[in-house]
């Protein structure tokens, strides 16, 4: 009698998740009447999601414990995710559905040679695929930003793990999850600031593990995506000033950029315009010095916007400068990856915050970042409670018309937070 080859242990644990998904799915394509149901496609994605993971994972040896409360986080995060995607903002009626319109009508990718859009070509592309598929386009644009989430929360499990152990670094991954800017953003704003984010968090993951070229790679990627990538860029100044960062690794970022923009240049969009298209998305608020953002401008509601965001260009050019020469000529203490990381989160907070003519969603990264740092350093709890209570509460002007706090009690605290990470940031790694 032959001998049956025993199963393998990762595909035992996958085996449930994936029946769930079939049997889910088979529910949803029988039910051709049922067309939005938010418990069905929970399931769907919980049993897909919660395989990949426990595959992933398979190395960690996860108890059935830990493999069900995965699940039921998972499966909680997504009903809340799903249960969001019908709201449509002004974003969504007054941009993206109108984008995606004139894609339909014009040809696909060769309608992008038209100047109709004001975001970088990749996202672009993505609106582009989702006109092509049998969906629903504002559930498209949705689920794209779900997948990020998702994959963002593997990353911030993998910082995490860096630091702490298994237990505590799950739990990190599943608060993420819950983050109200994280939900927000994404299932109920249908916004994808989750994209460049989570190329940050891949690029950092790299960096922790000492290779650069990922690290310069998921970075020039991000920055491809949005410009707001450069609010990391005291990271990169720590890295070339130790001499850790080549220049030859900052090449990737002119290279991806091109590359990103060849298809849409391809098109017919002159390939000058496309290079400086950056620079109008700065343009679109020279009018104000803060667009709903809780930033220092916020404390100063009559200034002249052309003198103040003269100075505050200045000031953060001036503090980045500072920093610089702190890398360059100060010996850093303390362990490196602490240091990386305590740079990322710091720097994703301050050049926001005193940059002008910020919108709100430009706290998106630092909220991640701090959540990641008080992961780390457990008595810094307060900075994502801060950060992410000023960035929550400056969404709802524009999400829902009306204001629950005044600006200034958002930016007050933010500024106290900065002074604060300032000052232990200065006194654990470079003055004792």
């Amino acid at each position: 009698m032959r001998n049956i080859a025993p199963v393998p242990a990762p595909l035992k644990k996958v085996f449930l998740p994936l029946l769930i998904t079939l049997l889910s799915g088979f529910i949803i394509w029988v039910d051709r009447s049922n067309l939005y149901n938010e418990l069905l496609y929970a399931f769907f994605y919980t049993g897909l999601l919660s395989a990949v993971f426990f595959l992933l994972l398979s190395k960690q040896a996860l108890s059935a414990k830990q493999q069900a409360v995965i699940g039921t986080v998972l499966f909680f995060s997504l009903l809340l995710r799903i249960y969001l995607f019908p709201f449509q903002s002004a974003d969504y009626t007054k941009n993206f559905a109108l984008w995606m319109d004139e894609i339909r009508l014009h040809g696909g990718l060769s309608a992008l040679k038209n100047p109709f859009y004001d975001y970088a070509p990749p996202y672009m592309y993505l609106l582009v695929f989702i006109t092509k598929l049998p969906v629903n386009e504002l559930t498209g644009i949705k689920t794209v930003s779900l997948f990020f989430d998702y994959s963002a929360a593997f990353f911030v499990y993998g910082i995490v793990r860096q630091f702490r152990s298994l237990h505590i670094s799950l739990i990190a991954a599943g608060v993420f999850l819950f983050l109200p800017t994280v939900v927000m953003n994404g299932a109920l704003w249908g916004q994808c600031d989750i994209i460049y984010t989570c190329l940050l968090l891949a690029g950092f993951y790299f960096l922790l593990h000492r290779q650069k070229t990922l690290f310069a790679f998921f970075l020039s990627a991000a920055f491809a995506f949005k410009l707001q990538t450069v609010f990391i860029t005291l990271l990169p100044l720590l890295l070339l000033s130790s001499g850790q960062l080549k220049i030859k690794h900052l090449l990737w970022f002119p290279a991806i950029y091109i590359l990103a923009v060849i298809p849409t240049a391809m098109a017919g969009r002159p390939f000058t315009n496309l290079l400086t298209i950056y620079l109008g998305q700065a343009s679109s608020t020279a009018h104000l010095l803060t667009a709903n953002a809780p930033s220092v401008y916020a404390l100063m509601p009559h200034a002249n916007p052309d003198l103040f965001s003269k100075l505050g260009l200045g000031f953060t050019a001036l503090f980045i400068a500072a920093f610089f020469l702190l890398y360059r000529y100060k010996k850093n203490k303390g362990k490196l990856n602490d240091l990386f990381l305590f740079t990322a989160a710091l720097s994703l907070l301050l050049i926001p915050y005193f940059l002008p003519r910020m919108h709100e969603r430009y706290f998106f990264a630092a909220d991640v970042f701090l959540l990641v740092l008080a992961f780390r350093w457990p008595r810094l709890w307060f900075a994502p409670v801060v950060c992410g209570l000023a960035s929550l509460l400056s969404y709802f002007p524009f999400l829902f018309d009306r204001l629950p706090v005044p600006f200034v009690y958002l930016s007050l605290p933010l500024l106290l937070l900065c002074g604060v990470l300032v000052y232990r940031y200065l006194r654990l790694f470079f003055f004792t």
